[in-house]
């Protein structure tokens, strides 16, 4: 009897430590994997792009016969300059017994690792979540549980999500809305704020990422920790002998990571366009107050152009050009109000060199680490509840109004 009892703790231990981990998480990355796709996966025409709303049909068509057999949770978590993110996975074991599988998701599954002995071994058992019961839990062991949790939770981030929360909201929740726009409704109403990392890549993927290849996320993860690495993360929990789609875990501990580098890259191209804004305005603001120093007379600037290195000409260096009395040999002089324009805009070229060369010995070593607030800048904020979607047009699909 010793043993199913320690299980039980061992399983209600996981669950305890996961639902704190939820709560202060800054965010929380989840994953699924799942015993096939689409029903119609041998129809080719299925594949063609749809609407969203044809997408989603063929998508809700599928979800209640296929099963999620891993959720991976992995909560993001700042300690002062450092990323803590802690990885959790749990094997659901349904409530039925008869189920659709597809076998090429299942081989597709053991290639990349997923342990099905482990997976039969142990498991937590899940239902969808009943209102009558909200303060209370019979099983405190089941996955119902960490779904409670999530509810709570600052926010959600997935890559390339849609099934992913389908098949939580019609295993956890209830019946799936027959119109996208029903769903999207009652999601939010259960999950206020998601991001979706593959949507950040979709759209920054060349001026932001420097990106030429696929928006995976192995790949992704890949590119980001080469070039744009960001410090101070450290994984908990996790294994470094797990793949990519062979754990639910380890998929939830990527899309993590690649949120937060991500979100790295947006905030500093933000700033920089910011800056660059505000230096513009900074240029038209300084170049009118040096134009108004300037004399009005057309013998004291046509000096200052002299010593500066300002033509006065229209056709400066020329041998030849229109003569008469507004110019000789080198043309016709250009009007005095374009001379003094050109002349402080030399100054300010002036000034603007020094200045950058001091600011570039002044200049620090460290960049600024992503904080847990990073989520609510205005870089990030477009990307809120807007997921990215695959076989649709168009790629993407707003959660809100």
């Amino acid at each position: 009897m010793g043993g199913p009892s320690k299980s039980r703790q061992l399983r209600e231990s996981a669950i305890a430590q996961c639902s704190v981990d939820i709560q202060e998480a800054a965010f929380v990355a989840v994953d699924l994997e799942f015993t096939g796709l689409f029903l119609d996966a041998d129809d080719s025409s299925s594949a063609r792009s749809a609407s969203l709303q044809e997408y989603y049909t063929r998508c809700i068509t599928s979800i209640p016969s296929f099963l999620p057999l891993q959720l991976g949770i992995c909560c993001a978590h700042q300690r002062d300059d450092v990323w803590e993110l802690r990885v959790h996975e749990f094997n659901l074991w349904p409530s039925k017994r008869l189920f659709v599988s597809d076998f090429k998701s299942l081989q597709f599954l053991r290639e990349h690792g997923f342990d099905f002995n482990s997976y039969l071994e142990q498991g937590f058992t899940y239902s969808r979540l009943d209102p009558a019961k909200a303060k209370r839990q019979r099983h405190s062991c089941d996955a119902n549980l960490l779904i409670r949790a999530l509810r709570s939770a600052k926010a959600l981030a997935v890559h390339n999500g849609l099934l992913d929360l389908l098949h939580l909201y019609h295993g956890f929740i209830g019946d799936l809305p027959k119109d996208v726009s029903s769903f999207c409704e009652a999601w939010l109403s259960e999950f206020p704020l998601l991001l979706d990392t593959r949507h950040l890549a979709q759209e920054g993927r060349y001026h932001i990422l420097k990106l030429a290849g696929g928006l995976s996320l192995e790949h992704l993860n890949r590119h980001l920790s080469a070039s744009d690495p960001l410090p101070g993360l450290a994984a908990v929990g996790a294994s470094s002998a797990r793949t990519a789609h062979g754990s639910a875990g380890q998929d939830a501990l990527l899309t993590a990571k690649v949120l937060l580098m991500q979100m790295q890259l947006w905030i500093a191209n933000g700033l920089k366009e910011s800056r660059e804004k505000e230096e513009e305005r900074h240029r038209l603001k300084r170049l009118e107050e040096l134009e108004k120093e300037l004399p009005s007379n057309w013998q004291d600037v046509h000096q200052l152009a002299a010593d500066c290195g300002v033509s006065i000409y229209r056709c400066s260096g020329l041998s030849s050009g229109p003569a008469g009395r507004f110019g000789g040999a080198k043309g016709a002089r250009r009007p005095v109000l374009d001379i003094r324009r050109d002349i402080a805009a030399r100054r300010l070229a002036e000034e603007v060199g020094a200045r950058d060369a001091s600011a570039e010995s002044a200049k620090g070593g460290a960049e600024e680490v992503v904080s847990k607030d990073s989520l609510m800048s205005p870089a990030i904020r477009p990307f809120h509840n807007v997921l990215a979607i695959v076989g649709a047009s168009p790629g993407h699909l707003c959660l809100e109004k």
